[in-house]
């Protein structure tokens, strides 16, 4: 049935009186029994639909003293504002032009006013007020004032902008499709700004995007618009409002996503996408209808469009406005990466990829290459001509695929810090517990829809891993892995991260087990999943040195590492993750050169790609630090305890572990002999593993024990006296006897008291510190070399005597 023309019977009949409506129905249908049935159905939703668009800041009744319509006279106060004049008026109240006129400084500004407002109408309108005060945006027009004047009415003053509406200035301008779709770009930036402190616009549409005379895009009238939670319905552009906002009320992110496809759709074609009529009814009955929008085919400006452009735009339009919501882009940022795609005439994620449309997408970026590639092959052989398509075919789509990897990392750091702020401002739980609604909900909805639901899940599952939540990720991997409907990459898929969440809780064999499921599937088809056979050698090369058979895992790896930049490139993410594991194993067998060779590989790459300060450059800053102080240089090894300290401290804030590379930086500092910084780092290291860690953990002795050599080569001999004593309290009332943590306090305990002359104190500490420091094999040799030095420096018997307390430890 076509829409267009239901739309046009209906504001006819509604233009009737209602005695005449069923009558005119039937004249109107002309024989169409299904169009007269379809006109009845609506008409008998009047009554029910009447209202469904009045704002939830509902007026009240009007005192005669009112001004007539709500117009306020020029000179009223409000505030410290004043009225100039009327701008404008919209579904919500009046727009002026408003002076500063408390004296202050001058300044002119938008003031919109709301009818008066039910008590619960005002608090709702204070809570708006304060969400729209957060936003700080070059692209956003600023609240600047608010408040409730003397006759209940709420107003709002936000900063005055310069500029012409969106469709008007691309028509004084005569603007290419490519420019106007950069405009909606800005604006993109502007919503993806907002969506991300959980603020909706509700209300995209081209009058609310202004342009000024340099081409710069401001977004206006955010009005009262709504944090993410449910809200009731505001008034509605007919055209640009989602239909969903007519059936729930609900006009959040999504329904951005829309108005803002909706905005570009009349940019390129000069009408709105949906042809609705006037009435509420008519938009009532168009949502009722599967909200049916038109194509870019069926304008004739988008006929005009270049075709590989006009049909990804098409394809793009056609998910941004589906009447589902949940058919639509994810995210705003996700609709933006789809018009630049089609804007660099590369695959767009709206349509199907395809072999045939990414082979014609290549050649439309590479127009000159691709004639010159077709005249080569027209005058060479055909198998050579066919080696240089290839070639070339090979690294676009690698560039393809690293560029997808990276948006997909860029998409799971994005969801991460977007669920914690969202944990945040709830004021309850935290990030897991969103992630658990989710995970939840989605559990739920498994049995009627398997693979859609078993992908969500599996996506759940690895922001449970991304926040090291392991005991949460389990259950859902272990789920999706025994469910046998699901498709066969998914399960594969499922049982990979499974090996790796396994790994991550010590459960080897069950990592092993899973891990060869997937691999097993993977090697029926080496060529389609050669990139996840390459990036499980990790997981493999893990399980490989917690086997004891780290030779084998160094070669696994040395032998991967060429596959893994011709996958993806020498300066890659996955490439640095290669490499930093490599120079782990190498650690790990003593080869400390060639470690930190490949660590420093592995930080230079994280810097190429902006990812010097995320987890995975901590790590590698930590593994390179330690290699360059063991291998004797402590003037490389210190910055690079710095750089580590300063990343985790802005990931994590303080904790144990930040105490633990405060400490690696200050023993370094020592080596330097910059006492001084080594005192102010190691003290800071001392307190945070205390809070932390507690008097009982290797963290708190082996910084303590730091911490007093460090007073000691700086001369203050007092001061490390002073900490020894309340420390000594601290460890023996903990249950560190007998373990390392006791070992390593007693090592800088006996320098103290060697430094004071307590000669035979400190050699029987060092003696119990060498007993349980033998007792742990080749991990105890480096401390034990300590011990030795200390007894040369001060000149104490190598037989210690017997210390009362002092464990023993077979070796």
């Amino acid at each position: 049935m076509d829409w267009g023309i239901v739309s046009r019977h209906l504001d006819t009949l509604l233009d009737q009186p209602p005695e005449r409506r069923q009558a005119c129905a039937r004249e109107l249908a002309g024989g169409d029994e299904a169009l007269f049935q379809a006109l009845l159905s609506m008409l008998a939703g009047v009554e029910e639909a009447d209202g469904f668009l009045d704002s939830p800041f509902a007026p009240s009744a009007q005192s005669e003293g009112d001004a007539p319509a709500g117009v306020l006279p020029e000179g009223r106060r409000l505030g410290a504002w004043e009225i100039v004049r009327l701008l404008g008026r919209g579904g919500m109240g009046e727009v002026y032009l408003a002076r500063r006129a408390d004296g202050g400084f001058e300044q002119e500004a938008a003031l919109k006013t709301l009818g008066p407002l039910e008590a619960d109408g005002v608090q709702l309108f204070e809570q708006e007020r304060q969400t729209i005060a957060r936003l700080e945006h070059p692209g956003i027009a600023r609240l600047l004032d608010g408040g409730i004047d003397e006759d209940g009415r709420p107003f709002m003053v936000v900063e005055r902008v310069s500029g012409h509406p969106v469709d008007a200035w691309c028509e004084a301008h005569e603007t290419s499709p490519q420019a106007k779709i950069g405009l909606i770009l800005d604006v993109c930036d502007c919503v993806a700004y907002a969506h991300a402190r959980l603020v909706a616009h509700r209300d995209i549409k081209p009058a609310n995007i202004l342009v000024d005379e340099a081409g710069r895009v401001r977004l206006i009238d955010f009005g009262v618009s709504a944090a993410l939670e449910s809200r009731e319905s505001r008034p509605l552009t007919r055209g640009y409002a989602a239909p969903e906002t007519v059936s729930t009320g609900e006009a959040g992110t999504a329904a951005d996503i829309y108005a803002l496809a909706a905005s570009l759709f009349e940019l390129l074609t000069g009408e709105p996408p949906a042809e609705i009529g006037a009435s509420a009814l008519s938009f009532a009955a168009w949502s009722a209808q599967g909200a049916p929008v038109r194509s870019l085919e069926e304008m004739s400006r988008g006929r005009a469009l270049p075709g590989p452009l006009r049909a990804d735009l098409s394809a793009i339009l056609g998910k941004a406005l589906h009447a589902d919501p949940a058919q639509r882009y994810l995210s705003v940022d996700a609709f933006a990466a789809d018009l630049r795609r089609a804007l660099a005439h590369e695959p767009v994620r709206a349509r199907a990829d395809t072999l045939i449309y990414r082979t014609g997408r290549f050649l439309w970026r590479n127009a000159a290459a691709s004639l010159a590639v077709t005249g080569l092959v027209l005058a060479l052989a055909g198998g050579l001509g066919a080696s240089v398509w290839q070639q070339a075919q090979i690294r676009a789509e690698r560039d393809s695929v690293v560029r997808e990897q990276t948006r997909l990392a860029s998409v799971q750091d994005y969801l991460f810090f977007m669920l914690r702020d969202a944990a945040a401002m709830e004021g309850e739980g935290d990030i897991r517990s969103v992630i658990d609604q989710a995970a939840e909900r989605m559990s739920e909805r498994l049995a009627e829809d398997p693979e859609t639901g078993g992908r969500v899940l599996h996506a759940l599952s690895e922001l449970y891993f991304h926040v090291n939540d392991y005991e949460a990720a389990e259950p859902l991997l272990r789920r999706l892995v025994a469910m046998e409907e699901l498709p066969p990459d998914l399960r594969a898929s499922a049982a990979y991260d499974l090996a790796q969440v396994s790994l991550r809780r010590g459960e080897p064999e069950l990592a092993r087990t899973q891990l060869d499921v997937a691999q097993n599937f993977w090697r029926t088809d080496t060529l389609q999943y050669r990139r996840e056979l390459a990036d499980s050698r990790l997981v493999e090369a893990r399980l490989l040195r917690d086997e004891g058979r780290i030779e084998d895992a160094i070669s696994l790896l040395q032998t991967e590492l060429p596959e893994m930049i011709a996958l993806n490139g020498p300066d890659f993410r996955e490439t640095g993750v290669f490499h930093n594991d490599l120079g782990v194993m190498l650690m790990s067998a003593g080869q400390l050169e060639p470690a930190a060779e490949q660590l420093a590989r592995a930080r230079e790459i994280w810097r190429l790609n902006d990812l010097g300060d995320g987890p995975d450059a901590l790590n590698t800053l930590n593994n390179l630090a330690a290699a360059e102080f063991l291998l004797g240089r402590p003037e490389r090894a210190a910055p690079v305890f710095a750089e580590a300290v300063e990343v985790r401290e802005a990931l994590y804030g303080p904790s144990a572990a930040l105490a633990a590379v405060l400490g690696n930086y200050g023993k370094s500092l020592i080596a330097l002999s910059q006492f001084e910084d080594a005192v102010a780092v190691l003290s800071r290291a001392r307190s945070m593993a205390l809070e932390f860690a507690g008097a009982g953990s290797l963290h708190f002795a082996a910084s303590s024990s730091s911490y007093m050599e460090a007073l000691i080569a700086a001369g203050q001999v007092e001061q490390a006296v002073a900490v020894f004593a309340a420390d000594e309290v601290y460890v023996s009332e903990s249950e560190a006897r007998g373990s390392p943590a006791q070992a390593a306090f007693d090592v800088g305990a006996a320098r103290v008291l060697a430094e004071t002359g307590q000669l035979v104190q400190a050699s029987e500490r060092l003696g119990r510190a060498e007993t349980i420091f033998a007792s742990l094999g080749p991990a105890g040799a480096r401390y034990l070399a300590v011990i030795a030095s200390l007894r040369e420096q001060y000149g104490l018997s190598e037989s210690a005597p017997s210390v009362p307390g002092a464990a023993t430890h077979e070796p």
